[in-house]
């Protein structure tokens, strides 16, 4: 089975980029590269041209997020179509953050897209901060069939596991909501990893255009997960 995970854009649509990689997937494409799957990080959101705006840039630039965001002929976009058609995956993740959900669900859009014309099932599983608070209205969108709720790497391998195996009941799989039918089913939520040292180091070396992104935005690391206070402004707790 081959596996595409998409960090989306977002700062892209603005003029900007994301100077870095996404932690979060690359770590899931550890543990499924650790288990044997042939798996691949689309970081969409990273251009190599050094564009990054600072914050006060970005407000005045939102217009031109919503403009383009509409636009299908864009070259993000095309460039984003032409990605899945030459991984040609069988699954595909996708992370979504509150502010790039709508870039979320055009690409998840865009991957329907490619399986509807090939007459081809690809399940979307989407996971990140936004899915883990909003799990059920995310799961009303067509283009979405799976969301991950908190840590992904252990619900993630579960879920391509099932899939793999041709099951359909995902009743036992922690940390998943799913459709069944017009009911969508949230799981028992899955524990925090209480040892972290146990999952292998994010997997750099599986970004697909890893090439063009500076050795510098490819040192970030976790040195911890969440945050023990408990702000209401905050999905870190």
């Amino acid at each position: 089975m081959k596996i595409l995970l998409i960090w989306p854009p977002w700062y892209r649509l603005q003029g900007s980029e994301f100077v870095g990689y996404p932690l979060g997937i690359t770590s899931i494409t550890a543990v499924l590269e650790k288990h044997g799957y042939d798996t691949k990080v689309y970081h969409a959101d990273y251009e190599g041209k050094g564009a990054a705006m600072h914050t006060s840039e970005l407000t005045q630039a939102y217009e031109t997020y919503k403009k383009r965001l509409k636009d299908k002929n864009d070259p993000i976009w095309l460039e984003i179509k032409k990605t899945i058609e030459q991984q040609n995956p069988d699954i595909v993740g996708i992370s979504v953050m509150t502010g790039s959900y709508g870039s979320s669900m055009i690409t998840a859009q865009l991957v329907k897209d490619y399986a509807r014309a090939r007459n081809k099932q690809i399940p979307v599983i989407v996971g990140g901060a936004h899915p883990t608070v909003e799990a059920e209205s995310i799961l009303k969108q067509e283009n979405i069939d799976f969301a991950v709720i908190g840590e992904g790497e252990y619900t993630f391998l579960e879920l391509v596991q099932t899939l793999e195996a041709g099951n359909t009941d995902y009743s036992k799989i922690k940390g998943l909501a799913y459709k069944q039918g017009k009911r969508i089913i949230v799981n028992e939520r899955r524990p925090l990893i209480e040892n972290l040292d146990e999952l292998p180091m994010p997997a750099r070396h599986l970004i697909l255009n890893i090439d063009k992104i500076e050795p510098d935005a490819l040192g970030g690391i976790f040195s911890s997960r969440g945050c023990p206070f408990n702000c209401i402004f905050c999905s870190s707790k």
